[in-house]
């Protein structure tokens, strides 16, 4: 990921957890859930749920279920969870 300067912010190539997993789908509901594993220290560990709402647009639903930092991360480590926790957030394929 990066920033609009283009400087890397986490690079999840290296196969370091800051990965989503699918855990598991509810056909009734369109739906997949994603497991989250985390930012640096597991910060913002939690479950992503992205819903078909129609033909061109998905929603996105991110609870994190821990944003506090474990006592062995070190201080320097970025903590910062680049995931959207934007309540409602739609995708619209154009």
């Amino acid at each position: 990921m990066k920033n609009s300067s283009g400087s890397i912010l986490q690079n999840t190539q290296n196969g370091s957890t800051n990965q989503l997993y699918s855990i598991g789908t509810r056909p009734s509901e369109n739906s997949v859930i994603l497991y989250y594993y985390g930012t640096n220290c597991g910060v913002g560990w939690g479950k992503v749920t992205l819903k078909k709402l129609n033909s061109t647009q998905i929603s996105w639903d991110y609870e994190p279920n821990s944003t506090s930092v474990r006592d062995d991360c070190p201080s320097t480590a970025d903590k910062t969870v680049y995931l959207p926790e934007t309540d409602n957030l739609i995708f619209t394929k154009q």
